[in-house]
Protein backbone atom coordinates (compact mmCIF):
# COMPACT_ATOMS: atom_id res chain seq x y z
CA UNK A 1 0.00 0.00 0.00
CA UNK A 2 1.21 3.52 -0.78
CA UNK A 3 1.34 6.24 1.66
CA UNK A 4 -1.10 7.84 -0.64
CA UNK A 5 -3.71 4.96 -0.45
CA UNK A 6 -2.82 4.44 3.60
CA UNK A 7 -3.84 8.13 4.46
CA UNK A 8 -6.91 7.79 2.31
CA UNK A 9 -8.03 4.97 4.21
CA UNK A 10 -6.89 6.74 8.01
CA UNK A 11 -8.86 9.68 6.60
CA UNK A 12 -12.25 7.32 5.53
CA UNK A 13 -12.25 5.49 9.14
CA UNK A 14 -11.80 8.76 10.86
CA UNK A 15 -15.06 9.95 9.15
CA UNK A 16 -16.69 7.14 9.80
CA UNK A 17 -15.79 6.90 13.51
CA UNK A 18 -16.60 10.91 14.01
CA UNK A 19 -20.17 9.99 12.21
CA UNK A 20 -20.95 7.46 14.24
CA UNK A 21 -20.19 9.23 17.17
CA UNK A 22 -22.16 12.03 16.48
CA UNK A 23 -25.10 9.89 15.75
CA UNK A 24 -24.94 8.13 19.51
CA UNK A 25 -24.60 11.68 20.94
CA UNK A 26 -27.79 12.85 19.41
CA UNK A 27 -29.34 9.26 20.18
CA UNK A 28 -28.29 10.13 23.68
CA UNK A 29 -29.33 13.75 23.40
CA UNK A 30 -32.55 13.19 22.73
CA UNK A 31 -33.11 10.52 25.13
CA UNK A 32 -31.97 13.24 28.05
CA UNK A 33 -34.49 15.51 26.90
CA UNK A 34 -36.95 13.46 26.21
CA UNK A 35 -36.34 12.73 30.25
CA UNK A 36 -36.07 16.24 31.19
CA UNK A 37 -39.09 16.82 29.96
CA UNK A 38 -41.40 14.18 31.45
CA UNK A 39 -40.01 14.97 34.70
CA UNK A 40 -41.00 18.58 33.94
CA UNK A 41 -44.47 17.39 33.21
CA UNK A 42 -44.87 15.03 36.21
CA UNK A 43 -43.72 18.32 38.38
CA UNK A 44 -46.10 20.35 36.94
CA UNK A 45 -48.89 17.60 37.75
CA UNK A 46 -48.30 17.80 41.29
CA UNK A 47 -50.36 20.21 42.70
CA UNK A 48 -49.12 23.08 44.46
CA UNK A 49 -50.63 22.72 47.93
CA UNK A 50 -49.02 18.94 48.20
CA UNK A 51 -45.52 21.19 48.04
CA UNK A 52 -46.87 23.15 50.54
CA UNK A 53 -47.65 20.73 53.06
CA UNK A 54 -44.64 18.36 52.23
CA UNK A 55 -43.06 21.83 53.00
CA UNK A 56 -44.89 23.03 56.09
CA UNK A 57 -44.38 19.01 57.42
CA UNK A 58 -40.68 19.07 57.02
CA UNK A 59 -40.70 22.46 58.60
CA UNK A 60 -43.05 21.37 61.22
CA UNK A 61 -40.48 18.60 61.94
CA UNK A 62 -37.91 21.12 62.90
CA UNK A 63 -40.12 22.39 65.88
CA UNK A 64 -39.85 20.73 69.33
CA UNK A 65 -42.04 18.25 70.47
CA UNK A 66 -43.30 21.50 73.06
CA UNK A 67 -43.84 23.65 70.00
CA UNK A 68 -45.47 20.76 67.78
CA UNK A 69 -47.77 20.12 70.33
CA UNK A 70 -48.68 23.71 71.31
CA UNK A 71 -48.98 24.29 67.49
CA UNK A 72 -51.65 21.84 67.12
CA UNK A 73 -53.29 22.74 70.03
CA UNK A 74 -53.88 26.78 68.55
CA UNK A 75 -54.99 25.34 65.23
CA UNK A 76 -57.18 22.74 66.41
CA UNK A 77 -59.83 23.30 69.38
CA UNK A 78 -60.48 19.55 69.75
CA UNK A 79 -56.89 19.01 70.67
CA UNK A 80 -57.33 21.26 73.43
CA UNK A 81 -58.14 20.28 77.28
CA UNK A 82 -59.59 23.76 78.42
CA UNK A 83 -62.83 24.41 76.41
CA UNK A 84 -63.65 27.89 75.14
CA UNK A 85 -64.92 30.64 77.19
CA UNK A 86 -67.14 33.24 75.21
CA UNK A 87 -66.62 35.75 77.75
CA UNK A 88 -62.82 35.70 76.11
CA UNK A 89 -63.36 34.09 73.23
CA UNK A 90 -65.36 37.46 72.14
CA UNK A 91 -62.97 38.58 69.56
CA UNK A 92 -64.68 41.52 68.08
CA UNK A 93 -66.86 43.09 70.38
CA UNK A 94 -65.00 45.59 72.24
CA UNK A 95 -65.49 43.23 75.45
CA UNK A 96 -69.11 43.78 75.04
CA UNK A 97 -69.81 40.02 76.75
CA UNK A 98 -67.72 40.66 79.80
CA UNK A 99 -69.23 43.81 80.71
CA UNK A 100 -72.33 42.50 80.26
CA UNK A 101 -71.74 39.58 82.83
CA UNK A 102 -71.11 42.20 84.93
CA UNK A 103 -74.25 43.44 84.82
CA UNK A 104 -73.34 46.37 82.53
CA UNK A 105 -75.73 45.70 79.87
CA UNK A 106 -78.71 46.36 82.44
CA UNK A 107 -76.62 49.30 84.09
CA UNK A 108 -77.11 46.60 87.10
CA UNK A 109 -74.56 46.22 90.05
CA UNK A 110 -72.88 43.03 89.70
CA UNK A 111 -74.32 41.35 92.52
CA UNK A 112 -77.55 42.05 91.12
CA UNK A 113 -76.55 39.45 88.38
CA UNK A 114 -74.28 37.09 89.83
CA UNK A 115 -73.74 35.42 92.96
CA UNK A 116 -70.61 34.14 94.59
CA UNK A 117 -71.16 30.62 93.18
CA UNK A 118 -71.45 31.63 89.62
CA UNK A 119 -68.40 33.42 90.07
CA UNK A 120 -66.48 30.27 91.59
CA UNK A 121 -67.86 28.76 88.32
CA UNK A 122 -67.00 31.13 85.72
CA UNK A 123 -63.41 31.70 87.51
CA UNK A 124 -62.97 28.30 87.14
CA UNK A 125 -63.15 28.28 83.82
CA UNK A 126 -61.49 31.10 82.79
CA UNK A 127 -58.36 30.18 84.95
CA UNK A 128 -58.43 26.51 83.05
CA UNK A 129 -58.58 28.15 80.04
CA UNK A 130 -56.03 31.09 80.62
CA UNK A 131 -53.49 28.04 81.72
CA UNK A 132 -53.33 26.50 78.55
CA UNK A 133 -53.08 29.96 76.64
CA UNK A 134 -50.18 30.97 78.53
CA UNK A 135 -48.39 27.31 78.00
CA UNK A 136 -49.19 27.49 73.95
CA UNK A 137 -48.16 31.45 73.80
CA UNK A 138 -44.99 30.59 75.69
CA UNK A 139 -43.96 27.58 73.38
CA UNK A 140 -44.80 29.82 69.96
CA UNK A 141 -43.90 33.13 71.00
CA UNK A 142 -41.11 35.41 71.48
CA UNK A 143 -40.48 34.93 75.30
CA UNK A 144 -36.86 35.06 77.28
CA UNK A 145 -34.55 31.94 77.67
CA UNK A 146 -36.06 30.41 81.15
CA UNK A 147 -39.50 33.05 80.96
CA UNK A 148 -41.55 32.13 84.29
CA UNK A 149 -44.53 31.39 82.56
CA UNK A 150 -47.06 32.17 85.60
CA UNK A 151 -46.48 35.52 85.02
CA UNK A 152 -47.16 36.17 81.59
CA UNK A 153 -50.65 37.79 82.29
CA UNK A 154 -48.91 39.82 84.87
CA UNK A 155 -46.25 41.20 82.78
CA UNK A 156 -47.42 41.73 79.06
CA UNK A 157 -50.06 44.05 77.61
CA UNK A 158 -51.74 42.31 75.43
CA UNK A 159 -53.63 45.28 73.30
CA UNK A 160 -53.16 46.74 69.87
CA UNK A 161 -50.60 49.13 71.51
CA UNK A 162 -48.97 46.77 74.14
CA UNK A 163 -45.85 45.25 74.35
CA UNK A 164 -46.90 41.73 73.90
CA UNK A 165 -43.83 39.15 71.92
CA UNK A 166 -44.65 38.11 68.01
CA UNK A 167 -45.29 34.60 66.95
CA UNK A 168 -41.47 32.91 66.27
CA UNK A 169 -40.48 32.75 63.01
CA UNK A 170 -40.18 29.26 62.44
CA UNK A 171 -43.65 28.59 64.05
CA UNK A 172 -45.40 30.87 61.29
CA UNK A 173 -43.50 29.21 58.79
CA UNK A 174 -44.77 26.17 59.12
CA UNK A 175 -47.97 27.31 59.14
CA UNK A 176 -49.09 30.82 57.84
CA UNK A 177 -52.54 30.07 59.88
CA UNK A 178 -50.40 30.28 63.20
CA UNK A 179 -50.05 34.07 62.33
CA UNK A 180 -53.69 34.71 62.47
CA UNK A 181 -54.85 31.85 65.27
CA UNK A 182 -52.16 34.05 67.47
CA UNK A 183 -53.27 36.66 67.22
CA UNK A 184 -57.04 35.48 68.22
CA UNK A 185 -55.18 34.25 71.36
CA UNK A 186 -53.49 37.07 72.04
CA UNK A 187 -57.29 38.34 72.58
CA UNK A 188 -58.09 35.59 75.11
CA UNK A 189 -55.01 36.75 77.25
CA UNK A 190 -56.19 40.02 76.78
CA UNK A 191 -59.81 39.76 77.86
CA UNK A 192 -59.15 37.85 80.84
CA UNK A 193 -56.55 40.89 81.65
CA UNK A 194 -60.40 42.99 81.21
CA UNK A 195 -61.82 40.52 83.76
CA UNK A 196 -59.60 40.87 86.34
CA UNK A 197 -59.69 45.20 85.62
CA UNK A 198 -63.09 45.14 85.54
CA UNK A 199 -63.41 43.49 89.01
CA UNK A 200 -60.85 45.52 90.49
CA UNK A 201 -62.25 48.77 89.57
CA UNK A 202 -65.01 47.57 91.64
CA UNK A 203 -63.42 47.20 94.87
CA UNK A 204 -63.38 50.44 96.89
CA UNK A 205 -60.59 52.75 96.91
CA UNK A 206 -58.40 52.86 99.92
CA UNK A 207 -54.46 51.79 101.13
CA UNK A 208 -52.92 49.45 103.25
CA UNK A 209 -49.78 50.04 104.95
CA UNK A 210 -47.99 47.31 106.88
CA UNK A 211 -47.44 43.53 106.17
CA UNK A 212 -50.91 42.05 105.68
CA UNK A 213 -49.80 38.70 107.67
CA UNK A 214 -48.45 40.32 110.98
CA UNK A 215 -51.45 43.24 110.59
CA UNK A 216 -51.50 46.15 108.25
CA UNK A 217 -53.17 48.99 108.78
CA UNK A 218 -55.75 49.60 106.10
CA UNK A 219 -58.28 52.55 105.66
CA UNK A 220 -61.02 52.72 102.83
CA UNK A 221 -61.70 55.95 101.88
CA UNK A 222 -65.82 55.51 101.55
CA UNK A 223 -67.25 52.45 102.09
CA UNK A 224 -70.99 52.52 101.37
CA UNK A 225 -74.11 50.54 100.59
CA UNK A 226 -76.51 52.10 98.55
CA UNK A 227 -77.50 55.54 100.44
CA UNK A 228 -75.60 54.16 103.42
CA UNK A 229 -72.71 55.32 104.70
CA UNK A 230 -70.24 53.15 107.00
CA UNK A 231 -68.82 56.05 109.60
CA UNK A 232 -67.43 55.34 113.41
CA UNK A 233 -69.41 55.87 116.35
CA UNK A 234 -67.40 55.33 119.39
CA UNK A 235 -65.15 53.66 118.71
CA UNK A 236 -67.84 51.04 116.64
CA UNK A 237 -68.66 50.80 112.28
CA UNK A 238 -71.99 51.70 112.14
CA UNK A 239 -74.18 52.83 108.97
CA UNK A 240 -75.77 56.58 108.98
CA UNK A 241 -78.67 57.30 106.80
CA UNK A 242 -79.39 60.31 104.64
CA UNK A 243 -80.79 62.02 107.90
CA UNK A 244 -77.54 61.48 109.77
CA UNK A 245 -79.20 59.33 111.55
CA UNK A 246 -77.58 55.64 112.56
CA UNK A 247 -79.52 52.97 110.95
CA UNK A 248 -79.07 49.62 109.44
CA UNK A 249 -79.04 49.28 105.85
CA UNK A 250 -82.16 48.49 103.50
CA UNK A 251 -81.97 44.62 103.45
CA UNK A 252 -81.60 45.10 99.52
CA UNK A 253 -78.79 47.62 99.35
CA UNK A 254 -76.76 45.34 102.08
CA UNK A 255 -77.29 42.41 100.17
CA UNK A 256 -76.45 44.30 96.45
CA UNK A 257 -73.30 45.31 98.07
CA UNK A 258 -71.95 42.30 99.80
CA UNK A 259 -72.27 40.11 96.82
CA UNK A 260 -70.36 42.16 95.07
CA UNK A 261 -67.48 42.01 96.71
CA UNK A 262 -68.24 38.82 97.22
CA UNK A 263 -67.73 37.87 93.54
CA UNK A 264 -65.13 40.82 93.23
CA UNK A 265 -62.43 39.54 96.03
CA UNK A 266 -63.21 35.90 94.23
CA UNK A 267 -62.50 36.70 90.58
CA UNK A 268 -59.37 38.29 92.17
CA UNK A 269 -58.41 35.98 94.62
CA UNK A 270 -54.94 34.08 93.28
CA UNK A 271 -55.29 30.03 94.08
CA UNK A 272 -52.34 28.51 95.84
CA UNK A 273 -50.95 31.53 96.59
CA UNK A 274 -49.69 33.57 99.99
CA UNK A 275 -49.33 36.72 98.09
CA UNK A 276 -52.66 38.29 97.00
CA UNK A 277 -53.39 41.80 95.61
CA UNK A 278 -54.18 45.16 96.87
CA UNK A 279 -57.15 44.66 95.82
CA UNK A 280 -58.24 41.43 96.99
CA UNK A 281 -57.83 42.46 100.44
CA UNK A 282 -59.34 45.88 100.10
CA UNK A 283 -62.51 43.68 98.97
CA UNK A 284 -62.38 41.08 101.94
CA UNK A 285 -61.90 43.71 104.52
CA UNK A 286 -65.34 45.49 103.24
CA UNK A 287 -66.84 42.87 103.21
CA UNK A 288 -66.13 42.14 107.31
CA UNK A 289 -66.76 46.08 107.78
CA UNK A 290 -70.38 46.36 106.07
CA UNK A 291 -71.18 43.02 108.46
CA UNK A 292 -69.94 44.86 111.50
CA UNK A 293 -71.61 48.00 110.33
CA UNK A 294 -75.09 46.52 110.00
CA UNK A 295 -74.82 44.35 113.45
CA UNK A 296 -73.62 47.34 115.48
CA UNK A 297 -76.61 49.57 113.87
CA UNK A 298 -79.24 47.51 114.81
CA UNK A 299 -78.09 47.70 118.49
CA UNK A 300 -77.40 51.65 117.86
CA UNK A 301 -80.17 52.91 115.53
CA UNK A 302 -81.36 56.20 116.15
CA UNK A 303 -84.88 56.95 115.93
CA UNK A 304 -86.88 60.37 115.21
CA UNK A 305 -89.91 61.35 116.97
CA UNK A 306 -93.38 60.87 115.14
CA UNK A 307 -94.29 64.53 113.63
CA UNK A 308 -96.58 66.65 114.48
CA UNK A 309 -99.73 66.82 112.21
CA UNK A 310 -100.17 70.15 110.44
CA UNK A 311 -103.09 70.01 109.13
CA UNK A 312 -106.21 68.82 111.35
CA UNK A 313 -108.48 67.31 108.84
CA UNK A 314 -109.79 64.22 109.83
CA UNK A 315 -111.41 63.55 106.43
CA UNK A 316 -108.10 63.95 103.86
CA UNK A 317 -106.00 61.97 106.33
CA UNK A 318 -108.10 58.97 106.53
CA UNK A 319 -108.43 58.98 102.86
CA UNK A 320 -104.75 59.68 102.23
CA UNK A 321 -104.27 56.74 104.28
CA UNK A 322 -106.76 54.20 102.33
CA UNK A 323 -104.72 55.99 98.91
CA UNK A 324 -101.38 55.08 100.48
CA UNK A 325 -102.34 51.69 101.25
CA UNK A 326 -104.24 50.89 97.87
CA UNK A 327 -100.35 52.02 95.99
CA UNK A 328 -98.30 50.24 98.01
CA UNK A 329 -99.81 47.42 99.37
CA UNK A 330 -96.97 45.43 100.61
CA UNK A 331 -95.48 48.12 102.57
CA UNK A 332 -98.65 47.69 105.73
CA UNK A 333 -98.28 51.61 105.94
CA UNK A 334 -100.31 52.04 109.26
CA UNK A 335 -100.51 55.69 109.16
CA UNK A 336 -100.35 59.35 106.94
CA UNK A 337 -98.72 62.35 109.00
CA UNK A 338 -99.39 65.65 106.82
CA UNK A 339 -96.50 67.71 107.27
CA UNK A 340 -97.56 71.08 105.63
CA UNK A 341 -100.40 73.72 106.41
CA UNK A 342 -101.54 73.87 102.55
CA UNK A 343 -101.57 72.75 99.65
CA UNK A 344 -98.80 74.03 97.05
CA UNK A 345 -100.16 75.12 93.12
CA UNK A 346 -98.34 74.18 90.55
CA UNK A 347 -97.44 75.77 87.29
CA UNK A 348 -96.38 74.73 83.68
CA UNK A 349 -94.14 76.73 81.82
CA UNK A 350 -96.77 79.65 80.76
CA UNK A 351 -97.85 79.96 84.38
CA UNK A 352 -101.23 77.88 84.18
CA UNK A 353 -102.34 75.88 86.79
CA UNK A 354 -101.72 71.88 86.28
CA UNK A 355 -102.32 70.67 90.28
CA UNK A 356 -101.51 70.87 93.73
CA UNK A 357 -99.15 69.12 95.96
CA UNK A 358 -98.58 68.57 99.76
CA UNK A 359 -96.21 66.12 101.37
CA UNK A 360 -97.04 63.26 104.28
CA UNK A 361 -95.22 61.68 106.28
CA UNK A 362 -96.21 57.87 105.87
CA UNK A 363 -95.27 55.00 108.90
CA UNK A 364 -94.95 51.11 108.00
CA UNK A 365 -93.62 48.13 109.70
CA UNK A 366 -89.67 47.42 109.19
CA UNK A 367 -87.73 44.51 110.89
CA UNK A 368 -88.54 45.35 114.71
CA UNK A 369 -90.10 48.35 114.41
CA UNK A 370 -91.17 51.15 112.16
CA UNK A 371 -89.90 53.29 109.39
CA UNK A 372 -90.76 56.85 108.10
CA UNK A 373 -90.77 57.97 104.29
CA UNK A 374 -91.96 61.01 102.69
CA UNK A 375 -95.38 60.99 100.74
CA UNK A 376 -96.93 63.69 98.82
CA UNK A 377 -100.35 63.94 97.28
CA UNK A 378 -101.61 65.60 94.18
CA UNK A 379 -104.91 67.09 92.91
CA UNK A 380 -105.38 68.12 89.35
CA UNK A 381 -106.29 71.60 88.30
CA UNK A 382 -109.87 71.66 87.24
CA UNK A 383 -110.59 75.24 86.50
CA UNK A 384 -112.43 78.38 88.65
CA UNK A 385 -110.04 77.68 91.41
CA UNK A 386 -111.51 73.68 91.88
CA UNK A 387 -109.02 70.85 92.23
CA UNK A 388 -110.21 67.16 91.19
CA UNK A 389 -109.93 63.99 93.08
CA UNK A 390 -106.80 63.35 95.54
CA UNK A 391 -103.95 61.06 94.47
CA UNK A 392 -101.22 59.13 96.10
CA UNK A 393 -98.02 61.04 94.23
CA UNK A 394 -94.64 60.19 94.65
CA UNK A 395 -92.36 58.76 97.37
CA UNK A 396 -89.63 59.94 98.78
CA UNK A 397 -85.98 58.10 99.64
CA UNK A 398 -85.51 59.86 102.82
CA UNK A 399 -86.22 56.78 105.33
CA UNK A 400 -85.90 56.66 109.02
CA UNK A 401 -86.60 54.65 111.71
CA UNK A 402 -89.42 56.42 113.53
CA UNK A 403 -89.70 56.23 117.01
CA UNK A 404 -93.87 55.14 116.64
CA UNK A 405 -96.05 53.19 118.87
CA UNK A 406 -99.06 51.70 117.82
Amino acid sequence: MTKTNFLRNVVAIAICLTATTISVQAQLGGALNRARSAAGQATQNVPSTVTEKATQVATTQMLSSEQQNALAKLLDESKRTAPKVKELSDYQRDYELIRNWFGKAESKSVGDVQTKESAQAFKAAIEARTAENREIFCALFQVPANYDCSKLTDDYDFGFRGNAPSIKDEVRSANDAAYSAGDNLKQELENYQMVLSLAADLVPRGKIEGDIQTGAAITIDDLRAGLFRVRQKDGQLVFYDVNGLIAPCENAQFVRECTKLDVVQTLLKKENSETQSDQYWLALTAIQRLVQAQRNSMSMQEKVPVPASQMNNATLNAKMLKLAQQKYPDMGIVKIIIIESAWRPQQNALGQIIHRLINTRMIYPRGNGYIMTTLSFMEPYAGNGNYGETQAYGIGTDSAAVDYKP
